[in-house]
């Protein structure tokens, strides 16, 4: 499948990240260890696809954790399926595990883009290690004949001065490393619009933004810098999660039920909102390159 398969009808990419599991399971509380506690993880999950991917234009889901859950993915949505094993928490500064006995050839026959995860510092120790395997995963992926998204977050190294401008400076220097490596780039806003129109002009392919942000205001301040500076729309996952908090009871316990509804509700209306936004700056968009093209 190709990038332009992922698009809205408004020529905008919105994606909806679902193959974090364990992340998510930690977060409501919830031990995949425990068939029952599992079982609910999975009803959640289902209740966001569900939900959600009807206003999407595409779901990733983790081959590990989330693979069912594409039998209920909406036709306005198209699948990506992770290639790295997914865990809880993850170490920067290690080469991604990649899931066994999956791989290109599998999202392939799934009629799926291929999408993987990668914490980076161009200075860091693996860095070649980390760019050979995100080249030949591409490579493969030409082969294939699939697409491949590549979500690039950077970090600070623990001797670096830790500053705004030190790490945009990085991410600048990182996606001209992986900019021929990939279809797609997924980055994070940095608070510097400067630095994301510099991206914009760095690429000849599409970028658009991430974040592991739960702050639904900042999010979508964000999201709007982002489109302003050329990113062409989102993947996003934690900030539609429901809140645990509004969930508990006294005692600590979480109501399952009142988890669902939130997805539903709440939840949902985020979803709304941000597509809504993306969509219509799409729209814009492609009426200002229309009037452009008739006044040359």
């Amino acid at each position: 499948m190709r990038i332009d398969a992922l698009r809205s009808k408004e020529g905008m990419i919105l994606l909806l990240e679902l193959d974090r599991v364990p992340a998510f399971a930690e977060s409501m509380g919830l031990s995949l260890n425990s068939e029952e506690q599992r079982e609910i993880t999975t009803s959640l999950i289902d209740k966001m696809v569900a939900t959600y991917s009807p206003h999407m234009s595409g779901v990733v889901f983790s081959p590990e954790h989330s693979f069912d859950q594409t039998v209920a993915l909406s036709k306005n949505a198209a699948p990506l399926f992770s290639l790295e094993r997914k865990t809880a928490a993850v170490d920067p500064l290690v080469a991604p595990s990649l899931v066994d006995d999956w791989g290109v050839e599998n999202i392939a026959n799934n009629y799926g883009v291929a999408k993987l995860e990668l914490y980076y510092h161009p200075a860091e120790k693996d860095a070649a290690l980390k760019k050979q395997m995100v080249a030949e995963i591409h490579d493969y992926c030409q082969y294939e004949k699939i697409d491949f998204l590549l979500e690039l977050l950077v970090y600070h190294q623990a001797q670096e001065e830790l500053s705004p401008e030190t790490l945009t400076e990085t991410q600048l220097l990182a996606v001209q490393e992986f900019r021929n490596s990939c279809d797609m780039l997924a980055l994070e806003y940095l608070g510097d619009s400067l630095a994301a129109v510099t991206i914009t002009a760095e690429l000849d392919i599409p970028w658009i933004v991430t974040g592991r942000s739960r702050d639904y205001e900042q999010t979508k301040r964000e999201l709007r810098a982002s489109l302003e500076s050329g990113a062409e729309g989102f993947l996003l996952g934690e900030v539609f999660w429901p809140e645990t908090v509004t969930a508990q009871s006294q005692e600590g316990a979480v109501s399952v039920s009142t988890l669902l509804t939130e997805i539903e509700h709440q939840s949902r209306d985020h979803v709304l909102e941000l597509a809504r936004i993306v969509n219509e700056f799409g729209s814009k968009q492609t009426k200002q390159d229309e009037k452009d093209r008739s006044e040359e």
